[in-house]
């Protein structure tokens, strides 16, 4: 990854480990593109542990996680792959619901 990028990687990750559960371990993480309810694109990074999956809201200019979301893996139902992207659903909301 670019430098900009790993740095809100590595930081990330030590981050979801500061909130990882007890007996929790945090596996590995990825920079992604995330959507929000409105459509708009907004970058991420998803960390994936032996129990949850954390979306993390990294701010460059401050250095540091803005907010983040925990969704158990009991709750994921399907992983979807595409070409570049991939998609996964859940019984957990994950945001806010599109108001329209």
């Amino acid at each position: 990854f670019p430098p900009e990028l790993q740095e809100s990687l590595d930081r990330s990750i030590r981050y979801a480990s500061g909130l990882a559960r007890k007996g929790e371990r945090i596996l590995t993480g990825w920079p992604v593109t995330s959507l929000n309810e409105w459509g708009v694109a907004q970058p991420r990074v998803l960390v994936l542990s032996s129990h949850a999956m954390y979306r993390l809201a990294f701010h460059r200019r401050r250095a540091a996680v803005g907010h983040y979301t925990r969704s158990s893996l009991v709750a994921m139902k399907r992983v979807t792959m595409g070409k570049a992207a991939f998609r996964v659903a859940s019984t957990e909301r994950d945001g806010r619901e599109n108001p329209f």
